[in-house]
């Protein structure tokens, strides 16, 4: 190779490297520049017609006279929110848009107890939830299912019955909801609906509190209906705890796992009984089905959780769950 053609791949080498520095620090200041709500990605999952919606409905056993109305496009939103420490962070949820329709509706339809991280409705239509949001969009609603940290797109270790995290994240994709609508030609009016069941009855009843506590000059709550929660957690944790046997260990084991890690107790080996103590960051890491992790704990409480613990929890000497 002559000097000349070795000083233009030079020259060309250099301009390469200054573009990709240009454009990395163009993404790392777009960065900084985020706010809650944002909109990292959106990403087209599918469309179903209003037919094989009805299908769906029907062999999930649902009413047989619920009638889709509209066909349904489906996109997948990465967006930003919060942390429980108040840093952003990136999390994931879907949105169902019926077609054809304008001036609609916003409903956030919030899922239950969920382990396994894929397991959401924007890794997993066909799971209930799923099936059920896009009945909503047929039905001619815009229909937000938010993933909630620690799920989904969020490695974090899911803040369990945690409000602050249940509505940050789920007030956020409202937002990204919005945006996304907006940039689409997709126009909403001003109605905006809550649901969801067991903890999505619990994130529904917080979504709706948070709104009205701080966000009345954004959303106003047309109806709101949060099913089966665990409303109040002291009594739902007193009545667990006192047990001699509970069917489902996992809501004690992901409750206490989650607030250990939320508020930094590192308490977990004078909670749990041996292995218990050292298996709960295995079991919740995002990667096991509520059955899966169900069959490794007992339903025995006192086998599960160590007495001295119990003990001083049922006499009120644990300040720290208070």
């Amino acid at each position: 190779m002559n000097r000349r053609a070795s000083g233009f791949h030079k020259i060309v080498t250099i301009g390469i490297f200054l573009i990709a520095l240009i454009v990395s620090c163009n993404k790392e200041e777009e960065k900084i520049n985020w706010k809650r709500g944002d909109i990292v990605k959106a990403s087209y999952l599918i469309q179903y017609p209003a037919s094989s919606i009805a299908t769906f409905i029907q062999a999930m056993g649902g009413q047989p006279n619920l009638q889709p109305e509209y066909d349904v496009e489906i996109t997948k939103l990465v967006y930003i929110t919060i942390d429980p420490d108040g840093f952003l962070v990136e999390a994931s949820g879907t949105i169902m848009i019926p077609i054809g329709t304008n001036n609609l509706p916003l409903i956030s339809f919030h899922h239950g107890t969920e382990t396994k991280r894929d397991l959401v409705v924007s890794s997993s239509l066909f799971i209930g939830e799923g099936i059920a949001s896009m009945a909503m969009a047929s039905l001619r609603f815009v229909t937000c299912v938010p993933d909630y940290l620690g799920l989904g797109e969020s490695f974090l270790l899911h803040p369990y019955l945690y409000a602050s995290s249940s509505a940050d994240a789920s007030i956020d994709l409202l937002r990204a909801a919005r945006s996304f609508c907006q940039d689409n030609g997709v126009e909403l009016n001003s109605d905006l609906y809550l649901g969801g069941y067991s903890e999505g009855g619990y994130v529904t009843m917080a979504v709706h509190r948070e709104i009205e506590t701080n966000h009345t000059d954004e959303f106003s709550v047309t109806a709101c209906a949060p099913l089966a929660g665990p409303y109040d957690l002291e009594a739902t944790i007193n009545f667990i705890i006192s047990q001699e046997e509970y069917a489902q260990p996992i809501f004690i084991a992901y409750f206490i796992t989650a607030y250990n890690e939320i508020y930094g107790w590192n308490r977990l080996n004078s909670i749990f009984n041996v292995p218990y103590a050292g298996m709960m960051a295995y079991l919740f890491d995002g990667n096991h089905t509520k059955e899966e992790i169900g069959d490794e704990l007992p339903e025995s409480i006192s086998e599960l959780v160590m007495e001295s613990f119990r003990s001083a929890y049922l006499a009120g000497g644990e300040d720290e769950f208070e």
